[in-house]
């Protein structure tokens, strides 16, 4: 049988995202039982938890897979197929690992970047220009 090192690399980056996004699918969910506003402050307090734990695993196997794919290097396989599945697997995951890291990272900027994102600050009128930094 023959591996695609590029077709493997994203079969494992393609069912980690679509995971990730059922589990982020989840975690969004409000709880129909409750109070809207316990129920927005309970999903609130759960999406920040998924957001912190999801940029650790994702740096984690980010930084895992690719001190690994050096390791790879030096390994002997029975067949140049075994070793481009092998590699695809690896590659596959530190990619996921990253793609994660970022689209969070962008995420909390883009929500950082909202006028009174910290609740403190003043929010300009109506009428006035919001100055872009």
């Amino acid at each position: 049988m023959l591996f695609l090192p590029i077709a493997v690399k994203f079969g494992v980056l393609g069912l980690l995202s679509a995971g990730w996004l059922v589990l982020h699918r989840h975690v969004n969910v409000l709880a129909q039982n409750k109070a809207y506003h316990l129920a927005a402050y309970q999903r609130d307090q759960r999406k920040a938890r998924f957001y912190f734990r999801s940029v650790w695993i994702g740096l984690i196997a980010a930084f895992l897979c690719f001190g690994s794919l050096e390791t790879l290097t030096g390994v002997s396989f029975e067949s140049p197929q075994m070793r481009d599945f092998a590699l695809g697997l690896v590659r596959g995951l530190g990619l996921w690992g990253l793609l994660i890291a970022g689209a969070v990272w962008a995420r909390v900027g883009q929500r950082a970047s909202l006028p009174n994102s910290d609740g403190m600050s003043l929010i300009p009128a109506p009428d006035e220009k919001f100055p872009r930094a």
